[in-house]
């Protein structure tokens, strides 16, 4: 948010007692988020010493601010019930807040994907796995392609498709500026990366460049 960015992003589980929780893997400290009730999970510590935030927590951050995006990861849930239960909560808890505008979804699961848009069809939601072309995505109303670099090299005119049909195109996890310059020159729309302030830079040298045009 300090740093102006489009977005943020991060992955969330849901409990067994219907919580939604913030952590990137499966598991922390041996504990299981989608296997696990509230009271289990609320008190583990983080790398960083923090105990684990719910996504509430974040949606009272997003409340206040008006620029940067959340971009919410449902995660793959072993059990697909559990992972439409979560997507079921996240999307309720956005409504509920009147923050439909300020937030974005992704997930690796197609069906998680289609949950999404079914539960919300304004959301715009963008598919990981990087095995659907654009066209296919459309069809089922999924608008953002968020792809890892190798697989649009493997396909150079899946971004302009995606761009012609009104969709976004994201690349994930470029830290590296040779890369994202070289992503941004194929028609690469966004970029996640742990090194955003690169990022920006990268980008402003491109905004200057279509200003001297």
């Amino acid at each position: 948010i300090s740093l102006g960015c489009y977005g943020s992003e991060t992955d969330v589980w849901i409990t067994t007692d219907g919580h939604v929780v913030v952590n990137h893997d499966a598991s922390l400290n041996g504990v299981r988020m989608e296997t696990s009730t509230y009271d289990q999970v609320k008190d583990l510590t983080l790398s960083n010493g923090e105990k684990i935030p719910q996504l509430s927590d974040f949606l009272d951050i997003l409340e206040g601010e008006e620029g940067t995006k959340l971009i919410i990861e449902i995660k793959t849930h072993t059990d697909e019930a559990r992972g439409k239960a979560c997507v079921a909560a996240v999307v309720d808890q956005v409504k509920s807040r009147g923050l439909q505008d300020k937030v974005e979804y992704i997930a690796f699961s197609i069906n998680l994907c289609k949950e999404l848009v079914r539960l919300d069809p304004t959301a715009h939601v963008a598919y990981l796995n990087g095995d659907y072309s654009p066209a296919t995505l459309k069809a089922v109303g999924i608008m953002g392609l968020d792809y890892t670099a190798a697989k649009y090299r493997s396909n150079p005119t899946w971004a302009s498709v995606a761009r012609a049909n009104g969709m976004t195109t994201n690349v994930w996890t470029i830290s590296d500026t040779p890369t994202m310059a070289e992503m941004t020159n194929a028609g690469i729309d966004f970029v996640t990366t742990d090194n955003p302030v690169d990022a920006l830079t990268v980008q402003k040298i491109y905004d200057l460049q279509k200003a001297a045009e």
